[in-house]
C-alpha cells in the first residue's frame, strides 16, 4: 500500500490521495471529501435513500464525532451541504464539539450574547434531542428531513435554540409570558392563557354573545413543559409546522415571533460547527 501524497490543489485547498489511490479535497468546514466520484455516485454506492433521516442522524449526527459523513459546500447564501455515505470522509474534528472554540457570541437583533462556559449544559440534551429527531413515529422525523434539505444539521439547529432559550435549563421560565422549559414553549395556563381572542357567536345571523379561544389551549401545562421530553417533543412540533409554511430562516423567526431571530439561528449553527 502507498503513502499518502499530500499537494494543494488549482482550487488552492489542500488535497491528498490516499494509499487506495483516491483523491481527497478539503472542504470550507475541514473535512475531506472524495472528489473522484460524483454526489450521485456516491448515493448510489452506499444505496443512500433519498429520505435524509437515517442518512443525516445515523452517519452525520453522531456525538462522539465518529461516522462521519462528507460535506460539499455550494455556492447558495445558505450554505449547501450534501450528506454521503459512512466512511467517505476523514474527519478532522467532532461536529459536536464538546468544547467550543469561542468563549461568547454576539448578535443583534434581537439582542443576543451566548457565553461558551453555557455550551456543556446545552449539549448534554443532545442524545434527547437527536433521539426524537430519529423516531420514525414523530414530528422530529419531518423537521429532521426538511431542515437537512436546506443543507442544515437538524440537531445543531435544536440545540442552538436550547441554548438560546434556556441555556439547557430544563425548568426555565420567562417570568413574562411564561414560556417553560428547554425550547420555551408557551404553556396551555399562567399566562399562555391570556393569549387568544375574542370570536362573536351568532344565530340566524345575530350576534348573540362572545367565546374566548385561546391560543395553546391545546399545549402542556408549565409543570409538564418542564420535563425535557414533553418540552423537546412540543418544541421541534411547532418548529417543523413553522418551517414547513414559511421556509427555514422564517419559519424559526416566526418560532420566537420576530425578524432577526432566524439568521441568529443559522449563524450560531455554524459557528458552532466552525464553518
Amino acid at each position: 500500500m502507498s503513502e499518502e501524497q499530500h499537494f494543494i490543489g488549482s482550487d488552492g485547498r489542500e488535497h491528498y490521495i490516499d494509499g487506495q489511490g483516491v483523491e481527497w479535497a478539503e472542504t470550507r468546514g475541514g473535512f475531506y471529501r472524495n472528489i473522484g466520484m460524483a454526489p450521485e455516485d456516491h448515493r448510489s454506492q452506499h444505496g443512500i435513500a433519498d429520505n435524509p433521516r437515517g442518512n443525516f442522524l445515523r452517519w452525520l449526527l453522531v456525538g462522539t464525532g465518529a461516522g462521519l459523513a462528507a460535506y460539499k459546500f455550494g455556492p447558495a447564501a445558505l450554505e449547501k451541504i450534501e450528506a454521503f455515505g459512512k466512511g467517505l470522509v476523514e474527519n478532522k474534528r467532532s461536529i459536536l464539539p464538546e468544547n467550543l472554540s469561542f468563549e461568547t457570541f454576539s448578535w443583534n437583533n434581537p439582542t443576543r450574547k451566548l457565553s461558551g462556559v453555557d455550551w456543556p449544559q446545552v449539549r448534554r440534551w443532545y442524545k434527547k434531542v437527536n433521539n426524537y429527531l430519529d423516531s420514525t413515529q414523530s414530528q422530529g422525523e419531518t423537521l429532521m428531513q426538511i431542515i437537512s434539505e436546506y443543507g442544515y444539521d437538524p440537531l445543531i439547529i435544536t440545540l442552538s435554540i436550547i441554548w438560546v432559550e434556556s441555556k439547557g435549563i430544563p425548568d426555565a421560565q420567562n417570568p413574562r409570558s411564561h414560556a417553560t422549559g428547554l425550547m420555551q414553549v408557551m404553556p396551555s395556563d399562567g399566562n399562555g392563557a391570556n393569549y387568544g381572542i375574542w370570536k362573536t357567536t351568532y344565530n340566524d345571523g345575530k350576534p348573540i354573545g362572545r367565546v374566548w379561544h385561546g391560543y395553546f389551549t391545546d399545549r402542556p401545562t408549565r409543570e409538564q413543559l418542564k420535563d425535557p421530553d414533553t418540552n423537546i417533543q412540543w418544541g421541534t412540533q411547532i418548529m417543523a409546522n413553522y418551517i414547513t409554511k414559511s421556509g427555514l430562516k422564517e419559519g424559526l423567526n416566526n418560532y420566537y415571533g420576530a425578524n432577526g431571530y432566524g439568521g441568529l439561528m443559522l449563524a450560531l449553527h455554524n459557528k458552532i460547527l466552525g464553518i
